[in-house]
């Protein structure tokens, strides 16, 4: 598992540098109601647990090879927020990351 996590809420996506940021923003009755889908930087998908007030992440080892998943999530969301034109589509996944991070780091 390597950060930074992404987290998906049905299309509005947030990435977190660490662990501590993600309890710093995310709300504890959200991920008890499955309100997100999580990745990490190498597109891997992850599980929130709740564990008294904190969350921690583990690896959802069910879901292997999400790379694509996460890649088209992230792409979709560039564009809408006018951050990624469509036609320069087609980048790493990594990239997409690192774009998300320079204009949407929590």
């Amino acid at each position: 598992m390597k950060p930074p996590f992404i987290f998906n809420d049905n299309g509005d996506v947030t990435v977190y540098r660490n662990i501590a940021a993600v309890n710093d923003y995310i709300e504890i009755i959200d991920v008890v109601n499955g309100a997100y889908t999580i990745y990490d930087y190498e597109g891997q998908r992850l599980h929130a647990i709740v564990q008294g007030r904190n969350i921690s992440l583990q690896e959802d080892t069910k879901s292997l090879g999400k790379a694509d998943e996460l890649k088209n999530i992230l792409e979709t969301y560039l564009i809408n927020v006018c951050i990624l034109e469509p036609d320069t589509k087609d980048q790493s996944l990594q990239w997409l990351i690192e774009q998300m991070m320079y204009f949407l780091e929590v």
